[in-house]
């Protein structure tokens, strides 16, 4: 429960300020999510309240025992040897050491037959999960009389009552891990932008029995929208499609073969090419669909020439720019 519970925290934040993250990032969700650069090209250590949140997240687990979630299900992170917090050292190798763990879900589950109820990053860094409100204060925050009176386990596991902060720290972890939660879920939709379309003009006549008389270049994109708690957001980068229309000059026997040949050219000299078969084409519907996986890598100018090929006979290409959209 503590896990869900900062994992929704991570969730929800990352949704309020930097949606393409799309998960969580360390100590706040999956061990892994948050490691790279979200699909925007921002990585989540760029983003000002998420770093805070992470700094603040681990202070609490290194010198308190707990994170949120941890606080609210009521247990805590001590060193075996002591009872006491880890620090930040075993605090950050335990959490790396958790990658073992998620191999398989084994680590995770070794704590239903574990004798001390140890994943293997407990066992790495001599950690152990208590169930109390009432760890012992980090060596740094423990007054000298009782660093030498409680000496740690097998005596003392956890301090004779809890320490003034953590009530009011439990219900602040207690709003944030609602919140989160509610920000985790909610409803996706689709949003279509304005379509655009260039034609392309015919620069030199074809004498052939079958050339292109002209084509036309539809572009359109959809963003993808994520409502949650009633605040919307852009969760995936928008995703524009092409189709090409297009007008023959004359008509295809049964014994011809055509393709119509696309190419689009970015001013940075990028390029694509396509190319269809005409004869093919379902009820010879003129209009089909380009794949260009990743039409932003073309630049924003870019322009595309369309021609037609007869018998291995290419006719002369017309010429468009790109739609702006």
């Amino acid at each position: 429960m503590a896990s869900l519970l900062d994992g929704s925290i991570g969730s929800g934040l990352t949704f309020l300020v930097l949606p393409e993250l799309g998960g969580g990032f360390p100590f706040l969700g999956p061990q892994i999510v948050g490691l790279g650069n979200a699909p925007s090209g921002t990585p989540w250590t760029h983003n000002p309240w998420i770093v805070a949140v992470f700094v603040v997240t681990v202070a609490m687990q290194a010198y308190g025992g707990a994170t949120p979630g941890k606080l609210v299900a009521g247990i805590a992170v001590v060193g075996e040897d002591d009872a006491r917090p880890l620090g930040l050292v075993r605090t950050l190798l335990r959490w790396a050491a958790h990658l073992v763990d998620a191999i398989l879900l084994i680590g995770y589950l070794r704590p239903l037959w574990h004798p001390k109820r140890k994943t293997f990053a407990d066992s790495i860094v001599g950690s152990v999960v208590l169930v109390t409100r009432r760890p012992l204060p980090h060596r740094w925050f423990a007054p000298r009389a009782d660093r030498a009176t409680h000496v740690g386990p097998p005596l003392v596991w956890q301090a004779a009552q809890a320490p003034g902060w953590r009530p009011w720290a439990t219900w602040v972890s207690v709003v944030a891990c609602g919140l989160g939660v509610l920000l985790s879920g909610g409803f996706s939709s689709t949003v279509d932008g304005a379509a655009a379309e260039a034609r392309c003009t015919m620069t030199t006549a074809d004498t052939g029995s079958v050339s292109l008389a002209g084509a036309t270049l539809h572009q359109s994109t959809t963003t993808v929208m994520t409502t949650r708690l009633g605040i919307t957001r852009q969760t995936e980068p928008p995703v524009r499609a092409l189709s090409v229309t297009w007008a023959l000059r004359g008509t295809l026997s049964s014994e011809d073969w055509a393709n119509l040949n696309v190419t689009l050219t970015g001013t940075n000299g990028v390029s694509h090419s396509e190319s269809f078969s005409l004869v093919d084409s379902p009820g010879n519907d003129p209009t089909t669909t380009l794949t260009v996986d990743d039409l932003d890598r073309l630049g924003q100018e870019w322009t595309w020439t369309a021609s037609v090929e007869v018998n291995g006979v290419e006719s002369p290409a017309c010429t468009g720019t790109g739609p702006a959209a």
